[in-house]
């Protein structure tokens, strides 16, 4: 109840207040529908990290599935065509993630930092994070420079705060990579055991933060629809 208070008083201050319309039939909605998926996945993914800053989603390229039919700067090529839905999205991908799994060897490098078992404690995540230098500890942004770490797996697992540790690690890469550095998070046994079915190390904290997670999921799937994103536009892709 509270997060529909919330959702309405959002939706009121943008779109007016006292309008009954279905907000996709009101032509206000083209302004705000652009913008208004990524805020909600920022809004959502905050959540996750328990109150952790996230990094802003790029804009949403439009697709086929969109009800709306406006033209975006990043969605265009440089002679003014529209790219192709394909080429978009991986655009928006990249952003969000290193992309594909980098060689097995690398070069040395001047800094090598590795960051051992995590286990679903975030403030152990973060003591080891700061204690290596990689994290400032009053801001919580990357602070390593151009050094490389590694962070070795098993973020899962006997602990509480899994999906808060995931979101903090994918904040940090970015961060790492905008500074010139890179972390690297593999997966270890503990994520091969989840992937095959196998929880015999999860916890009753651990089943109810992915509990949270999937209901905050749902909740921003809501939101997005109220402003007509259709339901294969409710995640990033």
């Amino acid at each position: 109840r509270g997060w529909r208070r919330l959702l309405e008083g959002i939706l009121a201050s943008t779109m007016g207040v006292g309008g009954s319309k279905p907000l996709e039939a009101d032509p206000r909605c083209a302004a705000l529908a652009p913008v208004w998926g990524p805020f909600v996945d920022a809004f959502v993914d905050t959540l996750h990290a328990n109150g952790a800053a996230v990094h802003p989603p790029p804009p949403r390229a439009t697709s086929a599935l969109s009800r709306f039919s406006w033209r975006r700067a990043d969605v265009l090529t440089p002679s003014g065509e529209e790219k192709v839905p394909n080429a978009a999205a991986s655009e928006t991908h990249a952003l969000r993630s290193p992309g594909a799994p980098g060689p097995v060897f690398r070069p040395a490098v001047r800094r090598l930092v590795a960051v051992g078992d995590l286990h679903g404690d975030l403030a152990k995540t973060k003591e080891a994070l700061v204690a290596g230098g990689l994290m400032d500890p009053s801001t919580e942004r990357w602070s390593g420079g151009t050094t490389t770490a590694v962070q070795v797996g098993d973020q899962l697992d006997r602990g509480g705060d899994e999906v808060a540790i995931l979101l903090l690690l994918e904040r940090l890469r970015k961060e790492a990579r905008d500074a010139g550095g890179e972390l690297v998070v593999m997966n270890g046994n503990h994520e091969t055991l989840n992937v095959a079915g196998r929880f015999r190390y999860a916890t009753a904290d651990g089943l109810e933060d992915f509990r949270r997670w999937r209901g905050r999921q749902c909740m921003g799937a809501a939101m997005k629809h109220a402003c007509g994103v259709g339901p294969g536009e409710c995640s990033l892709v």
